[in-house]
C-alpha cells in the first residue's frame, strides 16, 4: 500500500516539476559568469590569436601557391593564352590582398576584444 502511494506522489512531483520548468523563463536560461582576465592571460590569449592570425595567412599562402602552380601548369598546356593567364594571376592576388586584408582586421577585433 506505501508504495502505491509513493507512486502517486512522485508522479505528482514530476507533473509538478514539468510545469514548473515549462512556465518559469530564467530556468531555460543558462548564464555563464567568466571571472576578469588576468594581465597574463590577456597576453596568452594574445599570442593565441596572433599564432592563429598566422597559421591561417599560411595556409591562405599555400592554397594561393597551388592556384598559380596551376595556373602555370595550364599555361604551358596550351589550355590559356599568356594574357589569360596574367589576368587570372592579377585577378587571385585581388583575392589574397583582400583576404589578408580580413585576417589582418579580424585579429585587430580581437585584441580590443582581449584587451578591454
Amino acid at each position: 500500500m506505501d508504495g502505491i502511494i509513493l507512486t502517486e506522489h512522485v508522479s505528482v512531483l514530476i507533473k509538478f516539476s514539468t510545469e514548473f520548468a515549462t512556465n518559469c523563463p530564467f530556468l531555460s536560461t543558462v548564464y555563464v559568469i567568466f571571472p576578469e582576465l588576468s594581465s597574463e592571460r590577456r597576453a596568452a590569449l594574445l599570442k593565441t590569436a596572433k599564432g592563429k592570425s598566422e597559421e591561417a595567412r599560411v595556409s591562405f599562402r599555400r592554397v594561393r601557391d597551388e592556384i598559380v602552380r596551376d595556373i602555370d601548369v595550364r599555361e604551358k598546356a596550351g589550355s590559356i593564352g599568356e594574357d589569360e593567364k596574367f589576368r587570372m594571376k592579377k585577378e587571385l592576388e585581388k583575392l589574397a590582398d583582400a583576404e589578408g586584408k580580413k585576417i589582418d582586421d579580424a585579429l585587430i577585433r580581437k585584441e580590443k576584444e582581449i584587451n578591454s
